[in-house]
């Protein structure tokens, strides 16, 4: 972060290349859109033949279940409810997804695209409210161990 000068605009940057992209995208269109620029559609030589759809494995009957494993498993070789695993499946489902979208999470904590600045100038206020209560702390405690030294 540039604390003299002035910093780039992250999103004026990414501005400035999506223009860049849709100039070129617009040229490509007008070069299409020309005589010159469209191919002939060309006929497939010899007969098309269709893909045939895969053919499934069979699968294997399900096996008999033995000795104490039947505790856990009922007649059609299916697993019993589990109260274990029900809770932790519902703590899943209630902690929502995992993965984030940082420049999402960016233009949240903003407020808007438009307030970006504002809160840059909250971020230095917060900086300056900080480093002078952390001096006053300091003031306080240096004056106690004063205080409290020069009397020993």
């Amino acid at each position: 972060m540039a604390r003299f000068g002035k910093s780039n605009d992250p999103l004026k940057e990414r501005e400035r290349e999506l223009r860049r992209q849709l100039d070129q995208l617009e040229a490509d269109l007008r070069r299409l859109a020309s005589p010159e620029g469209r191919a002939q559609p060309t006929e497939p030589k010899g007969p098309v033949r269709m893909p045939s759809p895969p053919i499934a494995p069979p699968t294997a009957p399900r096996a008999r279940i033995e000795g104490n494993a039947r505790a856990y498993f009922n007649e059609q070789g299916l697993r019993k409810f589990d109260l274990i695993g029900g809770l932790r499946r519902l703590g899943r489902f209630l902690s929502g997804p995992t993965g984030y979208n940082r420049q999402m999470i960016r233009m949240l904590a903003a407020g808007s695209i438009d307030g970006l600045p504002v809160l840059r100038r909250e971020r230095k206020k917060a900086l300056i409210r900080f480093l002078f209560l952390f001096s006053l702390l300091l003031a306080i405690l240096w004056g106690i161990g004063f205080s409290y030294f020069r009397d020993r």
